[in-house]
């Protein structure tokens, strides 16, 4: 089901954050905003989007991978490469790469820097084939109310807590509404600081969450033959 980004907001608002002072929110949408990206690129760790793109014509060897590529593993462990040229797909290889030697014989693809892709593989001349790139992205950020937070349902929980932790991290809180964690000494044993407490709370939440869910096995994911 997906999820709306102001619907997301307004259910954070009124559960973990118990934020729902219209007139005066102590987070603002926009800070809301910069903690729900932090959250879907660490949430992209654990389980990336599964995305593919393509160049044509594929006769250049020197290609440029899209800007929301996932680096965790690397693209040479985890991305997929193959040449459609009609009826005809070739699908390549990793390859190791040296940048102190000039000359690679072998078929196949790697990268360098990061987000440069370097194919070898011999077309023919004027050919019309297409490069197919498979690779794992970062989500997108949302800005707009009626954005969708493309995580899968069963992390909306887990990041839930997340973005909460974020929030109630020291800067983006205001003293002027906090007073209700002022330290009372006449109290017994009072917490200094329970906005902190409840902060490692949120982030012990979220990994408990995530644990209840295996990773994705990104270098087997494309491969043919698992590795």
């Amino acid at each position: 089901m997906a999820l709306r980004l102001d619907t997301f907001m307004g259910q954070l608002r009124s559960s973990l954050l118990r934020d729902e002072n219209m007139d005066k929110y102590r987070w603002s949408d926009p800070e809301l905003l910069i903690y729900v990206g932090w959250a879907l690129d660490t949430f992209a760790d654990h389980t990336a989007v599964a995305s593919a793109t393509s160049y044509t014509p594929a006769s250049d060897t020197e290609f440029t991978l899209p800007s929301n590529l996932f680096t965790g593993e690397g693209f040479d462990a985890a991305g997929m490469v193959y040449v459609e040229d009609g009826d005809s797909i070739w699908y390549l290889d990793p390859i190791r790469f040296n940048p102190e030697l000039d000359v690679i014989d072998d078929e196949g693809f790697y990268t360098y820097p990061e987000n440069t892709l370097h194919v070898n593989h011999v077309m023919e001349p004027g050919s019309t084939s297409i490069l197919h790139v498979r690779y794992f992205a970062f989500y997108d950020h949302p800005i707009e109310e009626e954005d969708v937070i493309n995580i899968p349902q069963w992390g909306h929980t887990a990041f839930s807590y997340l973005v909460a932790a974020h929030a109630l991290s020291g800067p983006s809180l205001k003293t002027a509404n906090v007073r209700t964690w002022n330290r009372k000494e006449d109290s017994g044993m009072p917490e200094h600081n329970p906005a902190q407490k409840l902060q490692t709370w949120f982030f012990q939440l979220y990994e408990r969450e995530m644990l209840r869910h295996k990773p994705q096995d990104r270098r087997n994911f494309y491969h043919r033959v698992p590795r």
